[in-house]
């Protein structure tokens, strides 16, 4: 598999975008403690995952943000394209239930998508977005 390095453009972008969360310039977004407060790497992450490449190997050690970016990116599309389907798979399903579904999700979206109404089948581990608030 080719290896792909960010672009100089999306380093670029990446700065920008977190220039523009830590001003508060992205509505609905909270920073401080206790609230969203993305690195540099998170928002490189961000332009990445938005790059016409079909893989990325996100690295990094243990809690670093690396689930919170990609489910953070995920919910993003989910609720540009209303109706539209997204999956997060692991290896074993009570994996996505109890570490995404219980875990990984609602901090997501209490923290960047707070205006957004969801609910959470934990039986199911189907998530859906009621409402578009953009």
């Amino acid at each position: 598999m080719p290896e792909f390095k960010p672009t100089r453009e999306q380093f670029k972008r990446a700065r920008q975008t977190l220039a523009d969360v830590m001003a508060g310039g992205l509505r609905g977004v909270k920073v401080g403690p206790g609230f969203y407060n993305p690195s540099l790497a998170h928002a490189l992450l961000d332009e990445m995952l938005c790059g016409p490449q079909t893989n990325i190997m996100a690295v990094g050690g243990s809690r670093s943000g690396k689930t919170f970016t990609i489910v953070k990116s995920l919910v993003a599309r989910a609720r540009k394209a209303q109706g539209s389907h997204q999956a997060i798979l692991r290896l074993h399903l009570k994996d996505v239930k109890e570490k995404i579904g219980l875990d990984t999700l609602p901090k997501v979206m209490r923290l960047r998508f707070g205006d957004t109404r969801w609910t959470y089948g934990s039986g199911s581990g189907l998530f859906k977005v009621l409402d578009k608030t953009i």
